[in-house]
């Protein structure tokens, strides 16, 4: 959905509401071969010569400038070798991209991506629900939801305020908005994206970004525990064809499954463990390499949940078609931590494909295989299982 046929909807409807505007006399009509372009003071009514020359426009003209959306609708079911149950994930949300500007430049940019989400079965997928029975139940989740100002710093340093990534490795390099393909920050930061504020911009050689968020993640219902989170990232220019990067990150964070880690009773976690508090701090390593259609890319990642040592690795192998309509990709993934029944290791492989049949609809497939899932299976909790993912994708 582009930005002409919002603007044409909203000023028919302003139209309507504008007797007089619509009374107006009528313009001669166009010649048959004339090419006829609508604009939003053409549907209104009103013209430059009508408002007088050199008058400011008015406030919806300039918020249609720069503006676009589209609407996202995702489907996704997947299932596990073991436990056989299908889970299902369907979403419907705006995905909207703004940039205020003025006759200085840009002043700054808006992106809003709210989203309607019904979960089934969601053991693998845990959210916070609106409506729910245990496993199942609507949500409403804000992903990128953001404003970052660029005038002052004219791109060199920006300020961004909302709900955007953790500045930690690869995550924000690349796009994996509801993809089946994600990467480490659910072993890093706990969640890939929190509520506060970063500075952020482009160096003629370094990219850089660093924020102070909420330490919440998806929502703000955490505030009354403290939870907070320090993190940032500096590297290469992301445009280039080798890309290396360093992130940091300290915290106290909402993290459920990280609060596990520690045994009941441990006085590591002390009153923090049983609000779901988790003392963490992480130092990170990323590059990605293109080679023609191929590119490599490759995280790794360590420090602490509480007192306890935590690895995360992940190295990938990546194909993309020449026209860019088809990309396969193959990840390894380590993730070794301490937990209930000490050192654990978690080893996996993925293998998936997304297909873009058009401009609008997208098809994606991913199998996960797991070589081992942090010993836990010692206990009789877990054993290592294989995950089977489809998706339709569909925006305009």
């Amino acid at each position: 959905m582009g930005y002409r046929p919002f603007t044409i909807l909203c000023a028919t409807i302003l139209a309507a509401a504008n007797p007089r505007a619509s009374a107006q006399e009528a313009p001669d009509p166009p010649q048959a071969e004339d090419e006829v372009e609508l604009t939003l003071d053409d549907v209104a009514g009103r013209t430059d010569a009508a408002t007088g020359d050199g008058e400011p426009r008015s406030l919806l003209d300039k918020l249609g400038e720069n503006l676009r959306i589209n609407v996202d609708i995702v489907s996704r079911v997947q299932t596990t070798s073991r436990r056989g149950e299908a889970e299902a994930l369907f979403a419907i949300g705006l995905d909207m991209h703004k940039v205020f500007s003025d006759e200085e430049g840009d002043i700054g940019t808006a992106v809003l991506q709210p989203y309607l989400i019904r979960k089934d079965n969601s053991y693998m997928m845990p959210t916070r629900m609106i409506e729910t029975d245990q496993d199942n139940g609507f949500s409403i989740e804000l992903h990128d939801f953001y404003f970052n100002y660029t005038r002052w710093g004219r791109g060199r340093t920006n300020i961004k305020v909302g709900h955007f990534d953790v500045p930690f490795g690869i995550e924000p390099l690349v796009d994996t908005h509801f993809t089946l393909r994600q990467y480490l920050p659910m072993h890093d930061a706990g969640f890939k994206k929190d509520w506060g504020a970063s500075l952020n911009g482009a160096l003629p050689n370094i990219d850089y970004e660093a924020s102070v968020t909420t330490g919440t993640g998806k929502d703000l219902t955490g505030l009354g525990k403290d939870p907070y989170l320090f993190a940032g990232r500096i590297g290469t220019p992301s445009d280039q064809n080798t890309v290396l990067g360093v992130s940091a990150l300290y915290g106290e964070v909402i993290d459920d499954h990280g609060a596990h880690r520690v045994d009941e009773g441990d006085p590591l976690g002390k009153v923090r463990q049983q609000q779901d508090i988790v003392q963490r701090w992480r130092v990170g390593l990323d590059g990605t390499h293109l080679i023609d259609q191929w590119t490599l890319r490759g995280e790794i990642s360590g420090g602490e949940d509480f007192e306890q040592t935590v690895v995360n690795a992940v190295g990938e192998i990546e194909w993309t078609s020449s026209d860019e309509m088809f990309i396969a990709y193959l990840q390894a993934r380590y993730n070794g931590q301490d937990g209930h029944f000490g050192w654990g290791d978690d080893v996996q492989s993925r293998l998936g494909l997304r297909w873009r049949l058009n401009s609008t609809l997208t098809f994606s497939a991913q199998w996960v295989h797991e070589f081992e899932h942090f010993g836990e299976h010692e206990g009789g909790l877990h054993l290592p299982e294989d995950t089977y993912s489809i998706q339709l994708r569909v925006r305009f």
